[in-house]
């Protein structure tokens, strides 16, 4: 018999408002991806947001830079058909670096380049980036965020 590994979440949607500063009450192992409440309206969640430590997951950069390309894969499925209609199960979306949790979001996607993505056709996601290493950082500014359809 083998060994289970419990598993947190590996990353948690949380709705808030755009014209003010993201959370910060959560672990910095944690992977919150904020969205505006008026884009969250379809979506289910549940009554308090798993913002804990992730047992079983590795640091939220690499989370982070998974979703990005897996993100990226999506908006080119066309180019993998083997994958289904969207590429491999993740909806093309706007995904938007926040570097400082004193700037409201409608700032950071203002600052990212964001601000003329038509949110009728895609989510606009905020991902906080500011308790990540600045090599983490780096890494993820240079290669994968922002990321806009």
């Amino acid at each position: 018999m083998g060994y289970v590994v419990p598993r947190g979440r590996y990353a948690e949607i949380i709705p808030v408002s755009l014209d003010e500063p993201p959370p910060t009450d959560f672990d910095p192992m944690a992977l919150p991806l904020f969205v505006s409440f008026e884009q969250a309206a379809g979506l289910s969640f549940g009554e308090v947001a798993d913002v804990g430590f992730p047992e079983g997951h590795l640091r939220p950069a690499f989370r982070l830079g998974t979703i990005a390309g897996r993100v990226a894969d999506s908006a080119i499925a066309h180019m993998m058909p083997w994958h289904g209609a969207d590429g491999n199960g993740m909806p093309v979306m706007c995904l938007v670096p926040v570097l400082d949790p004193a700037m409201p979001l409608q700032a950071a996607i203002e600052a990212a380049g964001a601000a003329g993505v038509d949110t009728t056709a895609y989510q606009v996601i905020c991902a906080p980036m500011w308790a990540m290493s600045p090599k983490e950082r780096a890494e993820l500014l240079a290669t994968r965020l922002p990321f806009i359809p």
